[in-house]
């Protein structure tokens, strides 16, 4: 059912719906749980034309809390995640993407001081999202950033508040060639995480760590979350302690929804007692790189942050030295595998 929105009752433990005329999502709560959206209505210049208006919702009713922008070429997709609001100490950030078009515009503000467009003098918004897929995300100091679908790749940008434009982000290890659904979201620790999909129904998850992109889980990032097509919606979530949560699927027979919490102990990250006494050097390196203090029976892999395997060895000395000549610059992941545990130490290549 179109404009609607539902709420649970815990009470008699079943949904119930409230309609709300001319909906356009972006529902999101504060942090005194007050809940917000987006609606439309008839702008003055004509039928192309939208006022964008920011509701709050209480128990049914719908009050409206203020103006996001009046008159606006702005015709909103009617069902869209793109369409989204986040509120970040106090202040409200507003992304809606036009139907069949599929440009982004950007607002910010709150409710008390009225809100601002972003690119509000630019010819043609910058940001395009093929089938309105993208996502916005904004940091602890108010830093703003896009993913979106750009034909089959997946481009990040950051907004450059002085010249109030969209600059490219650092994608360095993503190579994310035939990107369809993505998320962006940062954690409790403020640190940015991407989550997409691609055409073969495969799961991606990154953190990026301040120079690159590192990717969740220990194999090949197709082989980390199994099949994650775009029509399964994926999302993620941190709780308080910074725990990882990924949900997909559709809920039906076919599909069943699945989440999970991502362990590093079963997965990846670190192993701080194997980690501790593995040594590295030089670090960075260029053509020559030696491990020392390699357990027996051990599994030694360098990694690059797609997820590519570039070195595998089994059945270890306790030191070897691997030729990385080859290897192009950049950081990879030097990951030691023993007894079922696994530790992963960051190796720079700068040739």
């Amino acid at each position: 059912m179109l404009d609607t929105i539902y709420v649970y009752n815990e009470v008699d433990e079943l949904w119930e719906s409230y309609y709300t005329p001319e909906f356009r999502g972006g529902l999101v709560s504060d942090e005194n749980n007050n809940i917000y959206f987006i609606s439309v209505q008839a702008g003055a210049s004509g039928p192309a034309y939208y006022d964008l208006i920011l509701n709050q919702f209480d128990n049914g009713t719908v009050t409206q809390a203020t103006l996001i922008a009046e008159d606006v070429p702005v015709p909103p997709r009617v069902i869209n995640h793109s369409n989204k609001i986040i509120i970040k100490n106090g202040q409200f950030y507003v992304s809606v993407v036009t139907q069949s078009s599929n440009f982004l515009y950007f607002f910010k503000g709150t409710i008390a001081d009225g809100f601002t467009q972003l690119e509000e003098n630019a010819p043609i918004p910058s940001i395009n999202a093929s089938l309105g897929l993208s996502s916005m995300a904004v940091n602890n100091a108010g830093e703003i950033f896009v993913s979106n679908k750009s034909s089959d790749n997946l481009l990040i940008h950051k907004y450059d508040e002085t010249n109030d434009t969209w600059m490219p982000f650092d994608t360095t290890g993503i190579q994310a060639q035939s990107c369809n659904f993505n998320i962006l979201q940062f954690d409790k620790n403020d640190d940015l995480n991407l989550i997409y999909t691609g055409s073969n129904g495969d799961g991606f998850v990154f953190k990026y760590n301040g120079t690159g992109w590192e990717h969740y889980g220990n194999r090949q990032p197709s082989e980390s979350f199994g099949t994650i097509s775009s029509i399964h919606k994926p999302w993620m979530t941190f709780d308080d302690d910074n725990n990882l949560f990924i949900s997909f699927g559709l809920g039906s027979m076919q599909n069943l929804l699945r989440v999970l919490k991502y362990s590093p102990t079963a997965n990846i990250v670190n192993n701080e007692k194997l980690s501790s006494q593995i040594h590295i050097f030089p670090n960075p390196a260029s053509e020559i790189v030696h491990i020392n203090n390699i357990p027996e029976n051990t599994t030694l892999r360098i990694i690059d942050l797609t997820g590519k395997v570039m070195y595998e060895q089994k059945g270890l000395n306790s030191f070897e030295s691997v030729n990385i000549s080859g290897f192009t610059n950049g950081v990879y992941l030097v990951q030691i595998e023993n007894k079922g545990s696994v530790s992963n130490k960051k190796l720079i290549v700068n040739q």
